[in-house]
């Protein structure tokens, strides 16, 4: 759903908020640390799908990677759902999903373009 929060589930399955007032996250991956990445949904030219890490602790976004790869005007559409009595809006015809691959040396990440149909792969060495 195209919402702005990124909700965390306990071993008991209770479900609470993790981080509210992100824009549109569509994917989610974690490393071996326990560190949270995630991809933004693009919305027309001003939104491009971006790479974020979340620090859980308190809750700060990293910007470490923007796509370039863009809605183009008139594309970009959106559907209407409910979902538990609530109104969402729902992209149509793009999605970003991610897959995390780590060594002791670095991480690889691995993202689906379903807008374009390719994919795309961004390293970067652990500290």
């Amino acid at each position: 759903m195209l919402e702005d929060i990124i909700y965390k589930i306990d071993a008991q399955r209770n479900v609470s908020e993790l981080a509210r007032g992100l824009r549109f996250p569509s994917s989610l991956a974690v490393d071996s640390l326990g560190n949270l990445f995630y991809t933004t949904s693009p919305l027309e030219d001003s939104y491009p799908a971006t790479l974020y890490m979340l620090n859980p602790e308190d809750r700060t976004t990293t910007e470490l990677h923007t796509f370039d790869v863009k809605y183009k005007k008139g594309i970009g559409l959106m559907a209407n759902v409910e979902y538990e009595g609530k109104k969402y809006k729902l992209p149509v015809g793009f999605n970003v999903s991610n897959v995390l691959y780590e060594t002791k040396e670095k991480i690889d990440f691995l993202f689906t373009n379903s807008y374009e149909g390719n994919l795309i792969k961004l390293s970067a060495d652990k500290d």
